[in-house]
């Protein structure tokens, strides 16, 4: 087998679900509601400036994004009055 052909295997399939097991979360940093809520606002600014980026180049693209960053923003909105309210 060539050196290069073993980096570009797949990992097993059960290795992330067992690492997002340990760890309490793929996405989000377990028990830490600081940096939760920045990477909410984060991913809110980006999608905001992809959905302004895709309008210069394609309107219909913008427009296809814009349900995506409702729903984000909605979700967002959601996470924080869960967090109020606890």
């Amino acid at each position: 087998m060539h050196p290069t052909s073993a980096r570009l295997t797949p990992p097993l399939p059960g290795t992330r679900l067992q690492r997002q097991a340990r760890t309490g979360s793929g996405f989000t940093p377990s028990g830490s509601r600081p940096q939760v809520r920045r990477l909410i606002c984060l991913l809110l600014a980006a999608l905001g400036a992809t959905v302004l980026l895709a309008a210069r180049v394609d309107r219909r693209a913008s427009r296809l994004l814009a349900p995506y960053l409702l729903w984000a923003g909605y979700a967002a909105a959601l996470n924080l009055a869960l967090w109020l309210t606890n």
